[in-house]
């Protein structure tokens, strides 16, 4: 996308009847790529490599908000790769380093900005702010547990991290190599009530089992 050219927005509302409303057109002048988007606390953020920027997207107010610059280190190489995703509600950054010829990963976590009595500042983005939260080995991480240990995977492997004593367990090993794991929350709403009318529920299929 060149300076003279624009996104045109669209969205779509479960339940209202009136399917998919334009918004709009916004110029963000980039050539960039722009990744999936990330949903987190009612803001969806999407990531442009080109401009190494944040653009989030207020579902309530159904617009953008002003972009956010990436929390990149000092001594960042443009060839260190990058991305978001999210824990345990936050919004997450994640950037793979090497350190002592060691693969790691420094993860950052946007949250809300705190006075000096302890009380949060404000809404919106200008109240956020990007939290240095810990730096795990060989591993991607992908869950915090209630006693603030992280869930990660490497390889074929889902591993428990203790932060405090930087120390590493395997919790299940699958043998086989898998490419990501997706926490998954059970929900109450139904598609129907919300006025889908053309919801189904996928069945299972069984596959046959081919002989060489």
């Amino acid at each position: 996308m060149s300076e003279n050219e624009f996104m045109e927005v669209h969205i779509y509302t479960l339940g209202n009847g009136n399917g998919w409303r334009n918004l709009g057109k916004d110029n963000f002048g980039t050539g960039g790529y722009w990744g999936e988007g990330i949903f987190a606390s009612g803001v969806l953020y999407w990531l442009d490599y080109g401009l190494e920027r944040i653009f989030p997207f207020d579902l309530a107010e159904e617009k953008f908000c002003e972009y956010m610059s990436l929390p990149l280190p000092p001594d960042y190489d443009s060839e260190d790769q990058y991305e978001l995703g999210v824990l345990n509600g936050y919004l997450c950054f994640a950037i793979n380093l090497i350190v002592n010829e060691a693969e790691c990963s420094d993860v950052r976590l946007l949250k809300k900005k705190y006075d000096n009595h302890g009380t949060k500042e404000g809404e919106g983005h200008s109240s956020m702010c990007w939290s240095e939260e810990f730096r795990i080995f060989d591993s991607e991480s992908f869950a915090l547990t209630k006693s603030c240990n992280i869930l990660t995977y490497n390889g074929s492997r889902i591993n428990i991290n203790d932060l405090e004593a930087s120390t590493s367990k395997t919790l299940v090993d699958f043998t086989e190599r898998f490419g990501g794991v997706f926490p998954h929350k059970n929900t109450l709403v139904s598609l129907k009530e919300l006025g889908e009318e053309d919801a189904k529920i996928m069945e299972s299929v069984e596959f046959e089992e081919t002989k060489p």
